[in-house]
């Protein structure tokens, strides 16, 4: 009974290798429909910081006057674009609109006593103009407290009965004179919404956008660390109401990269209701646009556009006092360097393709054939996951088929997201482990040969090929099963990735403790009545450094050593896409190097542990969604060209030490 049931079950593998071969034909649409929406918006904006610029400008001896320079020249530079905050008391007051001044600050200025019990707000306007303008912009935002008329030294101003400390920190909306100049200019306005004047007042914010799409405003940026009407939302559905607001005024919204702790709260949720109507932003601080070199920030925008679909770069403005230069330095000095019209930023970006004009969001086109089509891929990606199962127990190769699909069923109706994700998961760590173990077992079914170098050199090769070829059949899958826009903008991210990066370690190197050749359980017990030896201890300390350093490096947490920056810098400069170091300093090389031992040496097999760091790091590199298709291609092929590479060097080496060792040492024995 049992050898017929492991009979079944090994003619089921020919079941499972169909399902891959139809359901890999199967993504054939998804991998082009991927393409086409990746080279759907490839326009970029630069958005400077407007307040920013205000701050620098007040530093100087006729700010005005500087102001408009700087606006001038950063639009001759190519920056098109002006972020505006909702505007505060203090805005307000650099912008030369008002000047305001608490009770005390105010009997200070009249040399009078402190007497008042009063701890009021009182605000002079600079000119009638100003006071036409703001007046009942401010009275709107404090509609909430006593206002009343005053004047002070022949000027026009009011009295706002609330503490200063807390007036001048109240979002009083956007500054029409602000807004109606830099459009006057010929800049686009890219509003900051912030969710701080609450309740949420849905008929201001439609005034708002009204207003917004007058002025040609095509995105929005939050200010914060929440969107516009997420803390009301339980109450008053106020993401609901302010994301169809978005819809009808055909307005996006704007996700910033590498946002931390988190993105910004309900960003996801306003995501969904625009239909993902979002641009990626880069966002360059002050002190890095100061500091580092125009270079490196033309590096980093090359790299943020080519290679993390960025689509909008935003400046933000610092001023700082250098005691060297006994003056002031802001990041302008710096920033035009950046954007010189022969190598800076833009020619440079408009060379691979990124033109500088409005950016735009992906184009999201849902297609009638992805349902029917997404079932094959699920039954393929299944089929993968169970034939890596089979590598390990046979007899367990149509249960845990059966149990995979009836669970997908079962997930797929409690949350479809979490399913994909979890067979690109099962995907991706099941096609590096049954490539490496597939390969052992073409080796094991091999003698050991002779000293024939060119022939194991070249048996090395075509392993290492089919190696590649098996773990690579992971990738349509991926980008199959995660076929959805909102993983290119990393509103969505692939879970897993630490167990993407230790599972088919782990796995392989559990195949070859205990499935080699006996029963794992004879295998386990031989293991463990072994004696242990000091080098074992030694050895499990030296794999234990290396396992934390390797853990360390996975993600984007991890910091490079600078000889690996020197040697990314310099392929970046020279190849344009710079392959994963790990890959073709480390494991593929050692890989190729392994299984040209293997051949000769079965002691050598662990080396096989090694060559699964690289093959999972080809999944790895896939599953960064928001790289285009056509990067992460030339990555692994270039990865795999220059790991194969330091391999021949390696293998000359040692055959060149071999020979050595057999001609002078081996002779004289």
């Amino acid at each position: 009974m049992d050898n017929r049931f492991s009979n079944l079950n090994e003619r089921f593998k020919l079941v499972l290798y169909v399902l891959v071969v139809i359901s890999l034909v199967a993504t054939i649409p998804y991998l082009a429909n991927r393409t086409k929406l990746e080279s759907s918006a490839k326009q970029v904006e630069f958005i400077f910081d407007y307040r920013g610029l205000t701050e620098i400008a007040n530093y100087q001896s006729k700010p005005e006057k500087y102001l408009d320079e700087q606006l001038a020249t950063l639009k001759t530079a190519g920056v098109k674009s002006m972020a505006i905050y909702e505007s505060t008391l203090k805005d307000l007051q650099l912008l030369k609109r008002i000047n305001y001044y608490s009770t005390e600050e105010l009997e200070k200025a009249q040399k009078l006593d402190s007497t008042s019990s009063e701890n009021f707000t009182y605000i002079i306007y600079s000119d009638d103009d100003a006071r036409i303008e703001m007046d009942p912009f401010i009275r709107e935002a404090f509609s909430n407290v006593s206002i009343r008329e005053w004047t002070f030294n022949g000027k026009q101003g009011i009295v706002i009965e609330a503490a200063l400390a807390e007036a001048i920190m109240k979002p009083i909306g956007f500054d029409p004179i602000t807004l109606n100049k830099l459009s006057s200019d010929g800049f686009e306005i890219i509003p900051r919404f912030s969710d701080r004047s609450l309740p949420y007042d849905h008929e201001k914010v439609k005034q708002q956008m009204e207003v917004f799409e007058q002025l040609g405003v095509t995105h929005i940026l939050f200010d914060g660390d929440s969107v516009k009407g997420f803390t009301d939302q339980e109450d008053l559905k106020s993401l609901d109401l302010f994301g169809n607001l978005l819809n009808q005024h055909h307005i996006g919204i704007i996700s910033i990269e590498n946002l931390l702790p988190q993105s910004q709260y309900g960003f996801n949720y306003l995501a969904k209701i625009t239909n993902f109507n979002v641009v990626r932003l880069y966002s360059l601080s002050g002190i890095d646009a100061t500091r580092l070199t125009a270079d490196t920030i033309v590096d980093r925008f090359l790299l943020a556009a080519k290679d993390r679909n960025i689509r909008m770069f935003y400046l933000n403005a610092a001023i700082f006092n250098n005691p060297g230069k006994a003056g002031l330095v802001s990041s302008l000095d710096n920033l035009f360097i950046a954007f010189d019209d022969q190598v800076g930023i833009i020619p440079t970006l408009e060379k691979q393709g990124f033109p500088t004009e409005e950016a735009e969001a992906f184009q999201v086109n849902k297609n009638s054939w992805e349902n029917p089509l997404k079932v094959l891929i699920i039954l393929g990606a299944l089929s993968l996951i169970t034939l890596c199962i089979s590598s390990f127990f046979m007899l367990l190769t149509i249960p845990s088929f059966i149990i995979g699909i009836i669970s997908s069923i079962g997930l797929f109706f409690y949350n479809s997201d979490i399913l994909m994700q979890a067979l690109a998961l099962g995907v991706g760590v099941s096609t590096p482990t049954l490539a490496i173990i597939t390969v052992l077992k073409m080796i094991l079914r091999k003698q050991t040969t002779p000293v024939n170098h060119k022939k194991n050199l070249l048996t090395a090769l075509k392993l290492l090929v089919i190696t590649t070829v098996i773990t690579l059949t992971s990738v349509p899958f991926i980008v199959s099963l995660l076929n959805n826009v909102s993983y290119m903008l990393s509103i969505n991210q692939f879970r897993g990735v630490s167990v993407l990066h230790l599972a088919p370690i782990a796995l392989v190197t559990l195949y070859i403790l205990l499935f080699i050749d006996k029963s794992p359980i004879k295998r386990l017990r031989y293991i463990l009545i072994q004696s242990i030896k000091v080098w074992w201890v030694i050895a499990v300390v030296v794999i234990g450094i290396v396992g934390f350093y390797y853990i360390s490096r996975t993600g984007n947490s991890g910091e490079a050593p600078a000889i690996e920056i020197f040697i990314r810098k310099i392929l970046e400069n020279s190849i344009g896409v710079r392959p994963r170091f790990k890959e073709f300093m480390f494991a593929h090389p050692l890989y190729l190097f392994g299984l040209f031992l293997v051949l000769r040496y079965r002691l050598a097999i662990p080396f096989l542990i090694i060559g699964s760091v690289g093959q999972l790091s080809l999944v790895d590199t896939f599953a960064h969604i928001h790289t285009p298709l056509y990067i992460s291609t030339i990555r692994i092929f270039l990865g795999l060209g220059l790991g194969v590479l330091i391999g021949l060097i390696l293998i000359l080496v040692y055959v060149f030490i071999e020979n050595l060792f057999r001609k002078y040492i081996m002779n004289r024995v």
